[in-house]
């Protein structure tokens, strides 16, 4: 008898550990992807940053108004790179956020108010979403990515930013 209560409690033991070991590679696991997903933008951004050169902020002493093909190439370069810096680390957080591991409640928001102030304040961040916007997939995070873009669109149409644009136009000065 003792001995049917000990191999009882040796094979619970078994199955304990087995069931322990499962929980630590699902862990394992989500730690690689969140470590691939960190690099990948790490790499991103260092390849925006190369692409933006020692003095990206004189891309951006246009007036607002200025439409995207109106710069000049160097600057197209420049103004390309930190939008698309900005789009990779949009998805980044995304992916962060579908994992549990952005932390933020207000995850959706917070993406709308950045990408309303980097990108629709000026004539080329809105000619830069035009351009990018068809080539946006039907893959879920492209659907997210869409739709934070365009609410973030319509919330700086709501708050004025077509004007300002059309100020400054009128103006000539940079914003």
């Amino acid at each position: 008898m003792t001995r049917d209560w000990f191999q009882i409690f040796t094979n619970v033991a078994v199955i304990f550990g087995i069931a322990l070991l499962i929980v630590e590679i699902r862990q394992a696991n989500d730690h690689a992807a969140a470590q691939i997903l960190d690099s990948n933008f790490q790499m991103n951004h260092v390849n925006a940053g190369s692409l933006m050169g020692d003095d990206p902020a004189s891309a951006f002493a246009y007036p607002a108004s200025t439409p995207l093909a109106d710069l000049s190439p160097r600057d197209q370069v420049v103004v390309k790179a930190y939008y698309d810096q900005i789009l990779v680390e949009l998805e980044h957080r995304i992916n962060l956020n579908r994992q549990g591991l952005y932390g933020d409640n207000n995850f959706r928001r917070a993406a709308i108010g950045r990408t309303n102030t980097a990108f629709f304040w000026r004539q080329d961040g809105r000619d830069y979403y035009e351009r990018f916007r068809p080539y946006l997939s039907d893959a879920p995070i492209h659907q997210e990515l869409r739709s934070i873009m365009d609410a973030a669109l319509k919330l700086a149409d709501e708050q004025g930013a077509v004007e300002f644009i059309a100020a400054a136009k009128t103006t000539g000065e940079a914003q």
